[in-house]
């Protein structure tokens, strides 16, 4: 009879432990360091937060998906997105999660960031080498209202492989021929009389330590840390200042028409130099990557708690300084969302269990421990 009881109280354990275990099923994420505080803000605030322990990793765009190539972690987050043919091979989707953009901080002793005004000639110029000194005409003419100190410009960059520098130098080669055919669009910028950070934060600690810098920082970021930024003269001629707003109107000025015909949308969107008055010329989407191929259970706690987030989580990050996307935006990625879980049920990965399944088992065990004891 002993026997029995101890058998009874070892399988009400056991029971506890895999309810307990899928309770808290671990999804691991690395990549975009723009994205790091929204998802981690996500998974602290929102319920489904509590059925999934969800780890994010910053190690930028270019280290994130690699990651995911490797099968080391369940999804990446990337300020790039991938093309089609690139997704298809991997077995991977993608969507954007939200808006941000790339905001330019310089460091001037006496004069205020958001002072400075820049337009693409001179920022393309400033990173070519070619544009060395800040009392050049070039940039007098631009800041008529400012005296421009008599230093030499250091451009600070990004030395990793980073979805800002991807962000960054597509504006550029867009807006600049010859930065364009020297350079041009990649995630590995390099500037050879510049400095460099491997992560955001690092490129920060150059700029403020280095009298005469600048750099390029994510939005979110330099909105986070109250980081004054300059002015940048957009497509149609007038200086913006990097704002939600800003930002907002640049996503909405994306193709949304022809995504909404496309039944495999891959949400590849280019939102620098957008058409509009108020628009914010370095602006662009983050996106989340996630295998779709292959039994993959946590593939659906990805996307299950992305669309979570997309549906209750505009507060949280409009609080961060990130831009929530347009309804438009945020229903399409919802319908494909709906199509993968699908797509997953298909190749036969199985559905965790949800909360109120995963706990009757348990009470059950519980409950039936006690009778076998007595």
């Amino acid at each position: 009879m002993e026997s029995v009881k101890t058998a009874a109280r070892w399988v009400a354990v056991a029971t506890l432990a895999c309810a307990s275990t899928l309770i808290q099923a671990q999804v691991k994420g690395a990549g975009s360091t723009f994205a790091a505080n929204l998802y981690g803000t996500w998974t602290r605030a929102l319920p489904q937060a509590q059925d999934t322990r969800m780890d994010y990793e910053p190690i930028g765009s270019g280290g994130g998906i690699a990651a995911l190539q490797n099968k080391q972690v369940d999804f990446a987050g990337s300020d790039r997105p991938m093309p089609r043919a690139s997704l298809e091979q991997h077995g991977f989707v993608q969507f954007p999660t939200a808006v941000g953009g790339v905001v330019i901080i310089t460091n001037l002793p006496g004069i205020d960031g958001a002072r400075v005004k820049l337009d693409a000639q001179a920022l393309a110029e400033i990173y070519l080498g070619k544009l060395t000194q800040w009392s050049d005409p070039a940039l007098a003419r631009l800041n008529p209202e400012l005296t421009l100190p008599k230093m030499p410009i250091v451009p600070v960059h990004r030395s990793d492989s980073s979805g800002t520098s991807f962000v960054f130098t597509s504006y550029l080669s867009k807006v600049h021929g010859e930065f364009k055919s020297t350079v041009g669009v990649t995630s590995t910028l390099k500037v050879a009389e510049g400095k460099s950070g491997k992560t955001s934060g690092e490129v920060l600690k150059v700029l403020q330590a280095t009298p005469g810098a600048i750099a390029y920082l994510d939005y979110a970021n330099a909105h986070e840390l109250q980081l004054p930024s300059a002015q940048l003269k957009n497509a149609w001629g007038k200086f913006v200042t990097s704002t939600p707003d800003a930002m907002q109107l640049a996503m909405r000025a994306a193709d949304w028409e022809m995504m909404m015909i496309d039944q495999e949308p891959t949400f590849e969107m280019d939102l620098t130099n957008a058409g509009c008055p108020g628009c914010w010329p370095i602006a662009a989407a983050t996106y989340v990557l996630v295998p779709l191929r292959g039994r993959n259970a946590n593939s659906y706690r990805v996307l299950d708690f992305f669309e979570n987030a997309l549906g209750g989580g505009d507060d949280m990050a409009a609080k961060e300084g990130y831009v929530p996307l347009p309804s438009k935006a945020k229903n399409l990625v919802l319908t494909s969302m709906r199509r993968w879980h699908q797509t997953l049920e298909r190749s036969g990965a199985g559905r965790p269990m949800r909360r109120s399944e995963e706990t009757m088992p348990t009470a059950t065990a519980l409950a039936l421990a006690p009778r076998v004891s007595d």
